[in-house]
């Protein structure tokens, strides 16, 4: 019985775990544009429809999408393996459908950088990014 008690108290750490690395991985994307005064202004530009990146300015947001991306997969990785709460992983929803809605620059590097993914077309992650994508794809052309 002691046993038993044992794993699952292991069990319920390593989810509380898991959900505290997911919040902390979103806050370092957060952190990201408030620390960094640079990418905040990059990002905000990036929303403008004149918007014309540099070489530089299409690598940081570049990176900035496969960093979400990352973020994303694995969140839903733990949902997958019950290692992450459903109202955690429907907030990982929102972030995409935030991020896609919010800035139509970014929405050309979201199309460019899934094909780098070829493995992982059939996750929630990407079937929800390809859904949100659709919604723009007349306004984005």
């Amino acid at each position: 019985m002691f046993v038993a008690y044992q794993i699952q108290q292991t069990n319920q750490i390593a989810v509380v775990t898991t959900e505290l690395e997911t919040m902390n991985n979103f806050s370092s994307l957060n952190e990201a544009i408030f620390s960094d005064g640079e990418f905040s202004s990059l990002l905000t530009s990036s929303m403008k429809p004149e918007f014309t990146p540099t070489e530089d300015e299409i690598t940081r947001l570049r990176s900035w999408v496969y960093r979400s991306h990352n973020i994303w997969l694995a969140a839903e990785t733990a949902y997958e393996n019950d290692m992450l709460s459903e109202s955690t992983y429907q907030g990982v929803l929102n972030d995409i459908s935030f991020n896609i809605g919010f800035n139509p620059y970014l929405r050309s590097l979201h199309r460019e950088v899934m094909p780098n993914y070829p493995g992982l077309s059939e996750t929630l992650t990407y079937q929800a990014l390809q859904q949100e994508l659709e919604k723009y794809e007349d306004d984005d052309t």
